[in-house]
C-alpha cells in the first residue's frame, strides 16, 4: 500500500474511531470524568514513557561502553517515541495502542519490525579512511558517499 494511501486512511479512521469511542464514554460517565480520564491517561503515559526512555539510555550507554552499536536500543526508543505519541494524542484507542507498544512483550517486535522497514527501504554506505593528525588523535577522511538499494548490490 502506498505511504500516501496508508497516511490518508489513518488520517481519517483513527479520528472517527476515537470520536466513536469518545462518545460513547461521555455517554456513560459524562463529560468531565471522561476529559479527566483522558488527561490521567497522557499523564500517566508520559511518565511511564519516561521511565522506559531512561532505561532505554542506560542499555544504549552499556552497550556502547562494551563497544558495540546499539541498534537495538535506537529501535526500542523510537518505538517509545511512538508510544508517546499515541498516548499524548487525545482518545482512549490511540491510549490503549501507546500502552501496548510501552510493555517490552509489544515493544521488542514493534523495534524488529521498524528495523525491518529500514531494511527494505535501501542502504546507505560511506566508505571512510582513518589516519593519524599530528598530534595522534584519530582524523576521519570521508571518501566517498553513495546510496546503494538492493538491486544495486552484486549478487553473491
Amino acid at each position: 500500500m502506498p505511504i500516501l494511501l496508508l497516511l490518508f486512511v489513518l488520517f481519517i479512521t483513527v479520528p472517527l474511531v476515537e470520536i466513536s469511542v469518545l462518545g460513547r464514554v461521555m455517554a456513560h460517565f459524562g463529560i468531565v470524568t471522561t476529559l479527566a480520564l483522558c488527561v490521567l491517561t497522557a499523564f500517566i503515559g508520559a511518565l511511564l514513557v519516561r521511565l522506559e526512555g531512561v532505561q532505554t539510555l542506560r542499555r544504549m550507554q552499556a552497550t556502547l561502553q562494551a563497544g558495540e552499536l546499539p541498534a537495538a536500543e535506537m529501535l526500542e526508543g523510537l518505538a517509545l517515541f511512538l508510544a508517546g505519541l499515541m498516548l499524548l494524542t487525545p482518545g482512549f484507542v490511540t491510549d490503549a495502542i501507546g500502552f501496548l507498544i510501552l510493555t517490552p512483550l509489544v515493544r521488542r517486535p514493534v523495534a524488529a519490525w521498524l528495523a525491518g522497514q529500514f531494511k527494505t527501504r535501501g542502504r546507505t554506505n560511506v566508505y571512510v579512511r582513518t589516519r593519524k593528525d599530528r598530534t595522534g588523535g584519530r582524523v576521519i577522511d570521508v571518501e566517498e558517499f553513495r546510496e546503494e538499494t538492493d538491486d544495486d548490490r552484486p549478487a553473491r
